[in-house]
């Protein structure tokens, strides 16, 4: 068995007990459609039989939640010349990939990159946003690679005009970590903004689950609404000035029967 073959089956082992602890009747079966792989490849995996590929490695590691640093650490165990799917920089944007979706600031950066007086130094941008200097930096090289940001006249940073969203529907680590990350943010803002530049409402109801993929679509119109309101796309950037997020969460409060998931 090999370190990376060694250190994913001991990851998937770990998680696996985490969930079980949570739920104890929580199956391999469930926790193989999590991770997107057959039970088979699973138990095979968790049993340390099972030699894993680069892609492999991805799509589990990706799953599994873990901090994208340990991820990254994890799959510079690959030898060169190892059997792999993936070249080494097909392998470099997948993990730039993930790390633009789980770290809420690559999306931030591209729009304070759009605000006027705009500065491409990283000092500069992590001032504004609150982050490390380091951070700042490492994003916008992973934004350029990704060529989500290009450099213009003078080296200025430009966002491309490309739009990006994450697919609906879909359960995935790098995605829920965003998410997580988002309600972290909301909740520092609660407490340290004034009422006058934020807006937080809720409302608790009772709803009929036949309903739900009309209230999904409405929920979409309703951002393109509030984005054509405040991004004021034919006056950019000439009174945009600052970044904000509009997070909306709908969710359960109640269980059928009870019962408890496995989330």
């Amino acid at each position: 068995m090999n370190a990376v073959q060694s250190e994913i089956q001991k990851q998937v082992v770990a998680k696996l007990g985490e969930l079980r602890v949570k739920n104890p009747s929580f199956s391999l079966r469930a926790f193989s459609r999590r991770l997107g792989i057959s039970p088979a490849t699973l138990s095979l995996v968790a049993s340390g039989r099972r030699r894993i590929s680069r892609r492999l490695a991805v799509r589990i590691l990706e799953r599994l939640g873990l901090d994208p640093g340990r991820t990254s650490s994890i799959m510079s165990m690959f030898q060169e010349g190892a059997a792999a799917p993936l070249t080494g920089q097909a392998m470099q944007l997948t993990m730039d990939q993930f790390h633009v979706v789980s770290e809420w600031y690559h999306f931030a950066i591209r729009a304070l990159l759009r605000t006027r007086n705009a500065k491409s130094s990283p000092v500069w941008i992590a001032a504004r946003l609150g982050i490390k200097e380091s951070e700042a930096g490492a994003a916008i090289a992973r934004l350029l690679r990704l060529e989500m940001l290009v450099r213009g006249r003078g080296g200025k940073l430009v966002p491309t005009e490309t739009s990006y969203h994450t697919p609906d529907g879909v359960s995935d680590s790098s995605i829920r970590r965003n998410h997580a990350k988002h309600l972290e943010l909301a909740l520092m803002s609660l407490d340290s903004d004034p009422v006058g530049v934020r807006d937080f409402t809720n409302l608790t109801m009772a709803v009929a689950p036949s309903g739900l993929e009309e209230a999904r679509r409405a929920i979409r119109r309703f951002r393109k609404e509030i984005s054509a309101i405040l991004e004021h796309t034919d006056a950019y950037p000439k009174d945009c000035d600052e970044v904000y997020n509009l997070s909306i969460q709908l969710f359960p409060l109640s269980r059928a029967n009870g019962t408890k998931t496995g989330r």
